[in-house]
């Protein structure tokens, strides 16, 4: 039976996902989350749920392990973050938690797999189609953290890696993660996340796609139909 690990599965396009899974197929799914997440129902033994704090590193060694126990068959990083506003009006410690939860951990737990893969076939980082490409103004530690996510991914990728690397990349989605002053909320752009969920969901199973990257910029995207 397979397993689904996912980072930051509690909320937003993980949690749109992780219900996904449950629902289409029998593989087993564990989640790492801060925040608790409702345990199935009891007699399901297909759910299991990781506390951790992904922003505190000293946190990081103890997740590996409970990680290492599952020994997953995929692995997809959902978790990011970081401060809405002008990037000099924030405290540093706000900056720290987007590049600790939005680059650092996800390339801490790559490093770690590559070392001990275990049974895993697949390591999918979930970027930015915007803000890993762009200027993304109110946004700048979170930006800073996806452009040194797709450089790091797409850098493992050319250095043939033991397993399928990947870097899905949507643009932003409509959940309540999304600051209400968010300048997409105004763009009439916003991608519904069960939509994107069933997308990553397809793209994650073909095999023509092994160790590439997937952007979907807008709800135009051939996946999304």
């Amino acid at each position: 039976m397979s397993t689904y690990l996912l980072f930051g599965g509690s909320r937003g396009l993980g949690r749109s996902f992780r219900d996904l899974v449950l629902e289409q197929t029998d593989a087993k799914v564990a989640v790492v989350s801060r925040t608790y997440l409702k345990q199935a129902p009891a007699g399901d033994d297909r759910s299991a749920y990781i506390g951790g704090d992904l922003s505190q590193t000293e946190t990081w060694e103890q997740i590996a392990e409970s990680v290492e126990k599952h020994d997953p068959t995929y692995i997809i990083y959902f978790a990011a973050g970081g401060p809405w506003g002008e990037y000099g009006r924030h405290e540093w410690k706000d900056h720290l938690w987007a590049f600790q939860v939005s680059f650092m951990a996800p390339a801490f737990f790559l490093h770690r797999k590559l070392m001990i893969p275990g049974k895993l076939k697949k390591f999918i980082a979930v970027g930015s189609a915007v803000a890993e490409a762009e200027p993304d103004p109110n946004a700048a530690s979170y930006a800073a953290a996806k452009h040194a996510l797709k450089g790091l991914i797409s850098s493992v990728q050319a250095e043939n890696p033991p397993f399928d690397v990947r870097l899905f990349s949507p643009g932003y989605m409509d959940t309540p993660l999304l600051s209400k002053n968010a300048w997409p909320r105004h763009s009439a752009k916003l991608l519904n996340p069960n939509l994107v969920a069933q997308a990553l969901f397809k793209w994650t199973h073909d095999p023509n796609h092994c160790n590439s990257h997937m952007v979907l910029q807008d709800s135009n995207s051939p996946l999304l139909s």
